[in-house]
This record gives structure tokens, sequence and C-alpha cells, in this order.
């Protein structure tokens, strides 16, 4: 390689030199990549049976834990493309030898859990039809039981009424009778009104227990009592005019007969309704013991229903986790069931027996099942893992393989690299030599140039080549730098004189514009100030005008109204003294009345209240002895109940009964003496309060008269003094208005003048301020 050579010749030779080199460790790496590439293709076939085979584990597990077919065709289609990857391998022929089996196995083994599952759904599903027959059987017999056993007891109830009322009525009945034989004996009209008294409610009793009943068997019965005894009633009542309607005396002896008619119909009445009862009581025992009955069949299929559900719990859990603790379960829930239909009775029994065994059967099916996969699965379980194991052995073999031809390559390849490396150096040594040190020192005095040192030594080399040419360039580009920094000092020197001159001139008119701004807004700020002082007086003025003039009218027509009311006031003082005298007079007479009518009515209600006393007394005694009586005729309705062990009570019970009558009649005669007291003391009692009342409201009318005659009289006065001086002071009132308003109208004849000058000000203000800015820009453009 000559000196006088271009450096393109030289460089082409430093090229073709070292693509000879790089073709040499091309030829070896492409031998090294063949045998790297075949080791490469090994162990991919390796790894990918591995993973197809983890794939197809995989499958199984899911397939275990599903049963989908879809699990089943996934392991399957692994164990096949492991047999596929692996057949020209002959250390790996047989690798997958019973997986399949085994998968198929497992397939089979869901199926004939999902066909006992099915079985046991149906199985269940007519366990629990049954059960809800049974409950449903058991609440419509204990419903219709309590229905009887509610319509028995309503019956007996009305039953219980129908005695009540009659025998009251008996007793009122026995009460009358009593009372016309005393009437007849002695003539005591308090007697006859007794008998009357009590015959109306004897006939009132009679005519509330038909309406009340609501037996059909004691209708036509009760309806005929009623009748007979409101007939009996219309026969002795009095008229409208207190008198007798007949001659009691005479028609006793026919009136007498129709009383012993009535209480014989009543106590057939109630020897019925005592019957009717007794087979009512005996009726309700046995539905009481028919509901019991009901309601325990009902609390045995609950519990029965119940088992079941745990029953059918206990499988679930099984076919979740399938070991010996959760078949312990399934067979303790079958015997809990078992034990729960032994309670049901045999006809219930006999109905869920063919469903339950079923069920059994169908349990037993699926444990055997389950087991049969249990076993399905660990047969895949080690088979999948023996296969794996071998594919990974394999896999170590063909990579330990891969790295030892892949050592051979490197160390051939590495001396190739050697070689290709020592005639770098040269080459890089020769082109330093020739081309790189001479660039750098141009490239240094380039570098100079360019940051502004023009007087840098240009290296210039003898020669022909390109680098000789460059030197040569950059000796003109030194020269044509220094001319060029001459006129730009040149340049410079103008532009500084310029920037003074401007920067005055700035200072000059800033100055000038902030004066005169300061200025303007001085006098624009007073004018501002003034415009709104008279705008506030202009509108104040006009408001007190306006105020003014309605103050004016006001004051004129207030002052016409207080005349006039001045002299009504005169004229009403002088009629008040002549009413204060006649209320005076009409007080003192008021007051003497009403103390004498307070002091009779404080006697006479005295005595009412110690009558109201002692009738309080009597019907205390009659209350005890109809209760007394009402407790007898109990007493004899479970005396009869008892049979022959009551007989003894029955007895006890009429005399009791009989005493309760005596006391009874005997009350009866006092309370029609209290009674006749009682009514002539409260009318003499209304009497007094009703005068004591009226006196008493003339007395207070009196006493507010002549207060009221009295305030008015001192009113009017004051009121027709405040209305003389009222008049006087609302006339001057109206003459001030009238100079207010005057005044207010000259305030704002002078507010509006002002404002007329303060916007003169302001626009000559604004026309100012547009002439200093526009001055200010033109001296700026300058």
């Amino acid at each position: 390689m000559r000196s006088g050579q271009s450096i393109t010749a030289q460089l082409f030779f430093f090229a073709l030199l070292l693509v000879l080199l790089a073709g040499a460790a091309g030829g070896a790496g492409f031998f090294g990549l063949m045998r790297t590439g075949a080791a490469i293709d090994a162990v991919t076939g390796v790894s990918t049976a591995l993973t197809n085979i983890n794939t197809a584990t995989a499958a199984i597990q899911s397939l275990y834990a599903s049963g989908r077919s879809e699990d089943a065709e996934a392991a399957l289609a692994g164990i096949a493309a492991v047999e596929r990857g692996t057949a020209g391998t002959p250390a790996l022929a047989g690798v997958t030898s019973g997986l399949a089996e085994a998968v198929h196995g497992l397939s089979a083994g869901w199926r004939d859990i999902d066909a006992v599952s099915a079985d046991i759904d149906r199985a269940f599903a007519a366990l629990a039809a049954a059960a809800a027959r049974l409950e449903a059987r058991a609440v419509e017999d204990l419903g219709k039981s309590e229905d009887d056993l509610e319509e028995v007891n309503a019956a007996l109830d009305g039953t219980r009424a129908i005695v009540s009322g009659l025998t009251d009525a008996e007793l009122r009945l026995t009460r009358g009778r009593a009372a016309f034989e005393a009437y007849l004996r002695t003539g005591d009209f308090f007697q006859l009104t007794a008998g009357q008294n009590a015959l109306s409610t004897a006939a009132r009793l009679a005519e509330d227990t038909r309406v009340e009943s609501e037996d059909p068997a004691f209708a036509e019965a009760l309806k005929a009592i009623s009748s007979l005894t409101g007939d009996l009633y219309q026969a002795v009542a009095r008229k409208g005019d207190n008198s007798q309607t007949i001659d009691l005396a005479a028609e006793w002896s026919r009136l007498s007969p129709r009383l012993s008619t009535i209480d014989q119909r009543i106590d057939a009445v109630n020897t019925e309704a005592r019957a009717s009862a007794d087979k009512a009581f005996n009726r309700a025992a046995g539905l009481s013991i028919r509901r019991d009955r009901a309601a325990a069949f009902g609390a045995a299929v609950r519990d029965f229903r119940t088992a079941a559900y745990e029953l059918l719990l206990a499988t679930e859990d099984y076919r979740l986790k399938p070991d010996a603790a959760h078949g312990t379960a399934i067979d303790a829930a079958l015997d809990r069931v078992n034990g729960a239909i032994s309670k049901l009775g045999a006809d219930a029994a006999k109905e869920v027996a063919a469903p339950f065994a079923d069920y059994g059967k169908a349990a037993a099916g699926l444990r055997r099942a389950t087991e049969a996969l249990e076993a399905a699965r660990a047969d895949a379980t080690g088979l999948s893992a023996a296969a794996a194991d071998g594919l990974r052995r394999t896999a170590d073999g063909v990579a330990a393989a891969a790295r030892a031809d892949r050592d051979r390559v490197s160390l051939t390849v590495l001396a190739v690299i050697a070689g290709i490396v020592g005639v770098a150096v040269v080459v890089t040594l020769l082109l330093d030599r020739r081309i790189a040190r001479p660039l750098r020192t141009l490239t240094t005095a380039m570098r100079a140039l360019a940051q502004g040192d023009l007087d840098v030594a240009v290296p210039v080399r003898k020669g022909r080549d390109e680098i000789a040419a460059m030197g040569e360039a950059l000796l003109v580009f030194q020269a044509s730098g220094r001319e060029r920094e001459d006129l730009r000092r040149a340049a410079e020197r103008d532009q500084a004189q310029r920037e003074q001159r401007r920067a005055a001139l700035e200072t000059a008119i800033a100055a000038f514009d902030s004066a005169a701004a300061g200025v303007i807004a001085t006098v624009e700020g007073l004018a501002d100030q003034l415009g709104r002082g008279t705008a506030d007086l202009s509108g104040a003025a006009s408001h007190a005008a306006e105020l003014a003039g309605r103050t004016s009218l006001a004051a004129g027509s207030a002052a016409e109204s207080v005349r006039t009311m001045a002299a009504a006031a005169t004229e009403l003082a002088r009629s008040q003294t002549v009413a204060r005298d006649q209320a005076d007079a009409a007080v003192s007479v008021a007051g003497a009345g009403a103390g004498h009518a307070r002091t009779a009515s404080g006697v006479i209600a005295s005595l009412s209240e110690t009558t109201a006393r002692v009738g309080e007394v009597v019907d205390l005694i009659g209350s005890i002895a109809a209760q007394t009586n009402l407790l007898a005729l109990n007493a004899t309705i479970e005396a009869a109940r008892a049979g022959e062990a009551g007989k003894g009570f029955a007895v006890v019970a009429g005399e009791v009964k009989s005493l309760a009558n005596q006391t009874t009649r005997a009350t009866d005669d006092i309370r029609a003496l209290i009674d006749g007291i009682g009514n002539a003391t409260r009318s003499a009692v209304e009497l007094i309060r009703d005068i004591a009342a009226s006196m008493a409201d003339i007395d207070a009318a009196a006493g507010a008269l002549s207060e009221s005659v009295m305030g008015q009289g001192d009113a009017t006065a004051e009121i027709s003094g405040s209305a003389a001086m009222a008049a006087s002071s609302t006339d001057d009132m109206a003459a001030g208005t009238l100079e207010l308003a005057g005044a207010a109208d000259r305030t704002r004849t002078v507010a509006g003048a002002v404002t007329t000058t303060a916007g003169t000000i302001h626009a000559e203000i604004v026309r100012m301020r547009g002439l200093i800015d526009s001055f200010a820009q033109d001296a700026r453009a300058a």
C-alpha cells in the first residue's frame, strides 16, 4: 500500500481484508448453528411432549372434579399428542401406556355417579312429595278439628246465653208476681209500679234472648216466650197518663195462670238447653282429643321432613368430599329418617316406605360408584406422573448433549474471532496513522474556527489526497471569517448608539404618562363624587316632596275626623250619668235574691245526696242478690252434669236460689220507696237550682252593666278632651308639610344643575386621556 494512494483506495483494501476474515468466522458459526439447531429440535420435541402430558394431567384432574366430557376429550387428545411426539424416540416408546384406559375408567365412573344421582333425586322427590301430602293431610285434619271445636264452643256459648237470659227473665217474672200479690193485699201503689217494672224487664230480656240466639232449635220456643211475656206486660202496663189499663184485682185470676205458663215454658227451654249443652260439651271433649292427635301427627311429619332434608344434605356433602366420615354421616341420616318413619303410624309409614327404600339403594350405589371413581383417579394420576418423569429424564439427557455441542462450537468460534481481532488491531493502527490522526488535527482547527478563534494554526499536508485538499479549504474559511468579524464589530457599535437614544426617549415618555395619569385620575374621582352626591340629593328631595304632599292630605282628613269625634263624645257623656244610677239599683236587688236562692239550694241538695247514698246501698244489695242467683243457676247446671254425684249440691243450690229471690224482692220494695222520695227531691233540687242560676245571671249582668256604664263615662270624657287637642295638632301639621314640599322642589332644581355640570367635566376628562395616549404612542413609534 503506497503513501500516494487516495484514502478511498486505502479504505477499500482494509474493507476487503475484513470481509475475508468475516467469511471465515461465518463458516465456523454456521457449522455451530447447525449442531445447535439439531439439539434445540430434540429439546423442543421433548418439551412439547412434556407440555402435552402436563395438559393431559390437568384435564384428568378436571375430569375427576367435574366429570365433563370436554375434559375427557382434552385428556385423550393430550395423550395422543404425546404418543405422536415421541414416536421417533425409542427411549420414550410406551411412556403413556395404560393412561388412556384410566381416562376411560374415570368417564365411566362419572356416568355411573350421574345415573345414581338421578336415582337419588327421584327418590328424594318422591320422599318430599309424600312428606308434603302427609303434612297437608295433618294441616287439614288439624284445621277441621279446630273449626269443629270452635263451632261447638260457639254453640255451647249460645246455649249458656239462652239459659242465662231466660233465667233472668224468670227471676223478673217472679218479682213481678210477688209485687202484684203484695199490691192486691195492701193496695200499695209502689208495689204495682214494681210489678210493672219487673214485667217490663222480663219482656225485654226474653226479646233480647230471642234476637241474640242463633240456634234454630230454640227459635220457636224463644219466640213464644217473648210473645207471651210481651203480651202479659202490655196487659198490665200503664197508659200514657199513668192510669191503669185494667182492674188488676178483677183480672188477676186470669193473669196469674199466664205467668205460670211462661214459667213452665222457660223451665222447659232451660231443661232442653242444658241437655244440648251436655251433648256439646261431650263433643268438644272428643274434638279436643282429635285435634291433639292431628297436632302430634303434624309434628311427626315435620320431623320426618327435616330428617329427609338432613339425609339429602349428608348425601351432597359425601358428593363433595367422599371420605369415610361423610359415608358414616349418610348412614346416621338414614337411621334418623327410619326412626322418624316409625313415628308416623302404619298408614303413613306405608306411603313413604317405597321411596325411602329407593333412596337407600341409590345412596349405596353412589358410594360404590364413588369408590370406583377414586380407584380410576389413582391409576390415572400414577400413570400420568410416571409419563411426566420419563419425559423429564429424556429432556435432561438431550439438554446435556446440546450443551456439549455448544461448548465445541464455542471454542471454534472463539479461535476465529481471535484471528479477526488480531487483523483488526493491525488495520486500526494503520488507519489511525494514515487517516484518523490527520483528521483529528483538522477537526481541532475547525472547532477553533467555529468558536471564533481566527488565529489558530491550520495544518497543511503535502500530497494529493483528500486530507491535503481539506487543509487548503480550511485556510480559505479562516480568511473569510476574519473579514466577517471586522464587519460585525462595526455593526455592534452603531446598534449601541441607537439603543442609548431610545432608552432616553422611553424614560421621558414614561414620566410624562405617569404624571398625566395621576392628575386625570384625581379630577375624575372628584367628578364622580360630585355626580353621586347630586344624584342622592335629587332623589332625597323628590322623596321628601312626595311624602310632604301625602302628609298634608292625611293631616287635613284627620283634623276633620277628630273634630266630629269630639262633638259625639260630649253628647255620649251626658247619657252615661243616667244609665249608671239605674244599674246601681238593679245590682242591689239582684244580689239579695241570689243570696236567698243559694241558701235554699244548699238545703235541698243535702237531702238529695242523702237519698242517693241510701239508693246506692240498696242497689248494691240487689246486685249481690242477682249475682248469687246466677251463681246458684250455674251450680244447678254443673250439678246436673255431674249426675248422681251432684244431687246434694243441687239441693244446696236450690236453697241459695230461694234465699236470693227473697233478698231481691225485699230490695225491690225498698228501692220503690227510695225512688218516690228521690223523684220528689230531684224535682225540688232542679227548681231551686234554676231559680239560683237565674238570680246569679241577673246579679252578674247588673254588676257588669254598672261597671260598663262607669267605664264608658270616664272614657267618654277622656275622648272628648283628646279629640280637641288632636284637631289643633293636625291643623299645625298640615301647614308645616306644605312648607316642606316647597323646599324639596327648590332642592331638586339645584341638584339637576349640579348633575349637568358633573357630566360635562367627565366628558372633558375622557377626551384629555385620549390625547395623552395618542401622544405617547406617536413618541414611542418615532
